[in-house]
């Protein structure tokens, strides 16, 4: 699916929004995937900049939030950083997730396996979410 395809069918191409859709079976991997590459996302930083990531390689998530008052929601006022899901996927350390919108209705688990579909908008594959 192409991103001027996409964007004439004139649906909310939002990532909040399609993750809700893919959750409840109205949106296919594509889109997910598409939708996170092109999103702006927020990610929480200490003093040194990088990713927070929570729990072991292999399971480990990085938790990351669609909007600034989402992250602010769940994490509090916060330093943060910024970045396009296509960018900040190839930054993820190795054998770690990614945990989209924790504790609001589009939350979803990103697996490690699956961000290296995010790079590549031209030719998608299957995405791995865990609702």
């Amino acid at each position: 699916m192409a991103i001027d395809q996409w964007d004439a069918e004139g649906e909310d191409t939002s990532l909040e929004v399609v993750a809700r859709r893919f959750k409840s079976g109205e949106a296919v991997s594509e889109e997910l995937t598409l939708s996170f590459a092109i999103a702006s996302l927020y990610c929480r930083r200490d003093e040194s900049p990088g990713f927070l990531a929570v729990g072991a390689p292999g399971k480990g998530l990085v938790p990351m939030y669609s909007s600034r008052e989402k992250l602010f929601a769940s994490e509090g006022e916060c330093l943060y950083f910024r970045g396009h899901g296509y960018y900040l996927a190839g930054l993820i350390p190795t054998g770690y997730g990614i945990l989209l919108d924790l504790g609001c209705d589009s939350e979803l688990v990103l697996e490690s396996w699956a961000l290296k579909d995010v790079g590549n908008v031209v030719s998608m594959g299957d995405v791995g979410v865990r609702p």
